[in-house]
């Protein structure tokens, strides 16, 4: 499941629980990739009329990382009701 359709097929909590487990991950971290996509997706499904691209950057790096334990993403674990992992144990 990409990022853009986890923003449009999850509840607004479990998009907070993916914003939360995303700043909470803290290190140097490059995205080279446009977010103009998933900016612009959280607009429209929020319904906010401005969305910052280092948030958007950070729900990227979020989003392709996994479980140390049994390979999931966070976006996985979110939509399967696994919320309690901490953001440090995806790798």
């Amino acid at each position: 499941m990409t990022l853009i359709q986890f923003i449009y097929s999850a509840s607004p909590a479990q998009i907070k629980a993916l914003q939360i487990k995303a700043n909470a991950l803290t290190g140097d971290v490059t995205i080279s990739q446009n977010v103009t996509p998933i900016t612009d997706a959280l607009k429209n499904r929020l319904g906010l009329k401005t969305v910052q691209t280092a948030l958007a950057r950070k729900l990227a790096y979020a989003s392709v990382r996994h479980h140390y334990k049994d390979g999931t993403t966070m976006m996985e674990d979110i939509l399967a009701g696994k919320t309690r992992r901490h953001p440090k144990s995806y790798i």
